[in-house]
């Protein structure tokens, strides 16, 4: 092989055993951070693949979601890789560190739902809205299900930004014909990810309400397509005029993810929102609330 790399500086490189595997271009909100650019450019290898030659003490590993830690030189800034926490022998190596060209050219574009809107792509490459594979489903969530909401509700990582409720009250959820009560698959096995819960406020002339969505896994776009199809069946089967939703106003992922979707921030007036407290269950007084139209939608 032959291939080397390393860092702007220098003083971190590299080399690798084995040549890259499937390459693409990354359009997710975390890349864009990341690189300050439209899109990252990575390959997959196996870490077992990869040796340090020089400035290994140089690392430094920034954790960016539960399962991924991204690896740059403490020196020059310069962005090397991405570790799966979930998969130790899998890394995820930014292609323009290598010296030389790799046998591996990219052969996609991914995550490109958060396409930068300045950004046009021109090539042929095939484009996915989220991550190959991170497809999801939805299915009526059963009573057997609570054990896994009731966890996820609860989880550190999402107690900050969702309301937590009882079994009993999800239980009255499942059961009430104004409620949309779903549990969120992945598609290809059925493994649980997440859940939505959602408010049928039609009769009351406010569309449908998304109360609450929690997925297991950040950061791979499952959370925002499971809200695309779930606002589908809301304007297709259901007839709904809107559907919205309300959100931390810190919560800047979450706020990307539904942007991208079509929602948009709604101003509302201080009658309006108390308005809205009573049929939505309540919210927090700082709330964005984020509103998307059957005519503006993206899914």
């Amino acid at each position: 092989m032959g291939l080397t790399g390393g860092c702007l500086c220098g003083r971190v490189r590299y080399a690798l055993r084995a040549a890259p595997g499937l390459a693409e271009h990354c359009h997710c909100g975390m890349c864009h951070k990341w690189h300050g650019a439209a899109f990252s450019t990575n390959a997959e290898l196996r870490a077992s693949a990869l040796e340090w030659h020089s400035g290994e003490a140089e690392l430094i590993a920034y954790r960016s979601s539960p399962a991924r830690e991204r690896v740059f030189c403490r020196r020059c800034g310069a962005k090397l890789l991405i570790r799966r926490l979930d998969a130790p022998d899998a890394i995820a190596l930014c292609l323009a560190t290598l010296d030389g060209a790799a046998e591996t050219a990219p052969s996609r574009h991914v995550f490109t739902a958060d396409r930068s809107p300045w950004f046009e792509i021109r090539d042929a490459l095939p484009c996915f809205d989220v991550y190959p594979g991170c497809e999801v489903t939805l299915r009526p969530t059963a009573l057997g299900d609570l054990d896994f909401v009731l966890a996820l509700e609860r989880h550190p990582e999402n107690a900050a930004f969702i309301g937590r409720w009882t079994r009993a009250e999800h239980a009255a959820a499942i059961a009430a014909k104004d409620r949309e009560h779903w549990l969120i698959l992945r598609a290809h096995d059925g493994v649980p990810l997440g859940f939505l819960l959602a408010f049928d406020l039609r009769a009351a002339g406010l569309g449908v309400y998304v109360k609450r969505i929690a997925i297991s896994e950040k950061s791979r776009g499952r959370g925002r397509e499971a809200l695309g199809r779930f606002a589908r069946r809301a304007f297709d089967e259901l007839g709904a005029s809107h559907v919205w939703l309300t959100v931390f106003p810190d919560n800047e992922r979450a706020q990307r993810s539904y942007r991208a979707l079509g929602f948009a921030v709604e101003p509302v007036t201080p009658a309006r929102r108390a308005e809205l407290q009573a049929p939505s269950g309540g919210f927090s007084a700082t709330s964005l609330v984020m509103v998307l139209k059957s005519e503006e939608r993206r899914a």
